[in-house]
């Protein structure tokens, strides 16, 4: 039973073979949560159950992986940017194609800038290390897109091209 929980958390880890693409394995991974999303939208439970599921198996995926992969934090593994996209897009409505593009760009952004606390936790042991630096970055584009959307997007509406609405 044990080799097929390995193979598992394996295949998670590396987003389903996607970690394994030669040009920015991290940024492929981030668009597993974006088929999600695409059906449910960030407000659906059956998003947040997929959502929980990815984020509660990502350390234990992270782990097992870089152990086998013998590197701190190989680019193979991309589960971390998996739930942390994820917890970008959580909450968030499906109206459109571009709070898609927003949510993709904006983990991206934080993902690759790292602010505090994001750096400080890339240095924590194994798993937890290569998760919880995607999981800052998931919460700080959350955080933009939601006062984004709910403050910024309703003040400025009437003044958007039509292309630039989100319904």
């Amino acid at each position: 039973m044990k080799p097929i929980r390995e193979k598992f958390l394996f295949t998670v880890a590396v987003g389903f073979g996607l970690g394994y693409g030669p040009v920015a394995p991290g940024t492929w991974g981030s668009l597993i949560p974006l088929v999600f999303f695409l059906i449910w939208g960030g407000n659906s439970p059956w998003f947040w159950l997929i959502a929980g599921i990815f984020i509660l198996l990502s350390v234990p995926a992270a782990d097992l992986a870089a152990r086998k992969l013998q590197a701190k934090d190989p680019r193979k593994i991309v589960v971390d940017e998996v739930a942390g996209q994820f917890l970008t897009l959580l909450f968030l409505p499906f109206t459109g194609w571009m709070i898609m593009v927003a949510g993709f760009l904006a983990f991206r952004f934080f993902d690759i800038v790292k602010p505090p606390p994001a750096r400080r936790a890339e240095r924590l042991p194994a798993g937890w290390g290569i998760v919880l630096d995607d999981v800052v970055a998931g919460i700080y584009a959350n955080i933009l897109l939601q006062l984004l959307l709910r403050i910024v997007y309703p003040l400025l509406s009437f003044h958007l091209a039509p292309w630039l609405t989100l319904t």
